[in-house]
């Protein structure tokens, strides 16, 4: 089995989803403006690094504390179709989606980004898999906690294994499966595969392909 795996974030977006949809729920609901000076200030602590990724995202996050699945869920289908769908998507990284799946490669989405808002993208019928950053549920309801860790760099090539086993998926063939992504950050996937991509990047490395998508 050979994978294509792909970033979110500014590499299939033109800009960041998790910002976006916070804008994109206090258009849909004034009451969430409210937490705005949370998420200004967990950005702040996390640029000025008083805060982890972990601390600043659930701060940031706060506005899920106490919000049904249902209620979570119904936003989230919104954004993917309203906003993130229509407006984020680079044409180029859809067609190279379609590209890899016409190519038998089974297309596997690993982002930072969350979780419950990124499983919209498995409407699509290109993608295969998806794997975000996981947020607490307790009876039916966001705790807005963190579950483990926020899926970036290493951590995504731990979820990747993790879903492997999980899945019972063996024989991957790394060696000629593809990765993409817009940072070096990916650099622990970038290792993983055979076949490198670059995104829209300034940074110029061996053995990675820069492409420019629109």
């Amino acid at each position: 089995m050979r994978f294509a795996i792909f970033d979110v974030d500014l590499t299939l977006t033109s800009k960041d989803t998790f910002i976006e949809f916070y804008k994109f729920l206090c258009k849909q609901d004034k009451r969430f403006l409210i937490y705005f000076n949370k998420v200004v200030h967990a950005g702040l602590m996390y640029c000025l690094k008083f805060y982890d990724e972990k601390k600043s995202k659930e701060q940031y996050l706060s506005f899920l504390n106490g919000l049904s699945v249902d209620v979570v869920n119904e936003f989230s289908k919104k954004f993917f179709e309203e906003h993130l769908l229509k407006k984020l998507l680079y044409k180029d990284g859809i067609l190279e989606i379609e590209k890899c799946k016409s190519k038998g490669y089974k297309v596997i989405l690993i982002s930072a980004s969350p979780e419950f808002y990124l499983n919209n993208f498995n409407q699509l019928y290109s993608i295969d898999y998806v794997l975000g950053t996981r947020y607490e549920i307790k009876d039916g309801f966001y705790t807005g906690k963190m579950l483990g860790y926020n899926n970036k760099g290493e951590e995504k090539v731990l979820r990747l294994y993790e879903f492997l086993h999980k899945n019972n998926i063996e024989n991957v063939d790394f060696q000629n499966s593809c990765m993409y992504s817009d940072s070096l950050n990916d650099l622990p996937l970038f290792n993983l595969v055979g076949n490198r991509f670059l995104i829209n990047s300034k940074n110029k490395v061996d053995n990675i392909v820069n492409l420019y998508w629109k």
